[in-house]
């Protein structure tokens, strides 16, 4: 990426560097990813991963139980779904790797982000899902403890509290009000959904 998409990712989603010479993206508490700023190899083992090609054994993508986290495609758009799945490849102890010199180019028909990206409830559906996503796969995973959960906690609380000026300086510059009451719905929404019976009474996300 250019430097200028790798600012505007830091600042908008707390997406950064790592030094790690082992992975190529990594997962953090606060349900974002860090990505190897230097790669020099063609291949890294990775924790998770965005979608554009991604190249699936059958037997893992059947073993993950993909048809659990249909719950993420009720909010219109399944914003984070190719992490989510990926992620959780990798905690239940499947091998996940990125191959940086593959050949593919991605030429993003945008079929579905679309219309996300001219939805004017795009804020929203962005927090929620970004809360919801957390919620299951950092913070009520199936292998939390509490330590593990006030961790979290406070990693994803931190980066809510970051994004109130950044949403408040989006409103700014889009001529938007609504983008910062948006973002505290998501909030407020995404946190009520988590603790609903039917996101709780949802298979573990990591297997006992």
């Amino acid at each position: 990426m250019p430097f200028r998409t790798k600012l505007f990712a830091a600042v908008t989603g707390w997406v950064l560097p790592h030094g790690s010479p082992e992975w190529a993206f990594r997962m953090r508490r606060s349900g974002s990813f860090s990505y190897n700023a230097r790669p020099v190899k063609p291949y890294y083992a990775s924790q998770t991963c965005g979608g554009p090609a991604m190249l699936w054994r059958k037997s893992a993508l059947r073993r993950i139980c993909l048809a659990d986290e249909c719950w993420l495609d009720a909010l219109g758009f399944a914003y984070g779904d190719d992490a989510l799945e990926s992620y959780k490849l990798y905690r239940n102890g499947g091998c996940l790797g990125v191959l940086y010199d593959a050949g593919i180019r991605n030429l993003d028909a945008a079929s579905a982000s679309a219309a996300f990206k001219r939805s004017p409830e795009r804020v929203y559906l962005r927090t929620k899902a970004s809360l919801l996503t957390w919620w299951r796969s950092c913070y009520r995973n199936g292998a939390d403890t509490p330590l593990s959960r006030m961790s979290a906690a406070i990693a994803f609380g931190c980066k809510a509290l970051w994004l109130l000026p950044v949403m408040a300086g989006a409103s700014l510059a889009w001529h938007d009000r609504k983008v910062l009451p948006s973002y505290l719905r998501g909030l407020r929404d995404g946190r009520r959904a988590a603790r609903s019976a039917a996101f709780r009474a949802l298979p573990p996300y990591i297997f006992p």
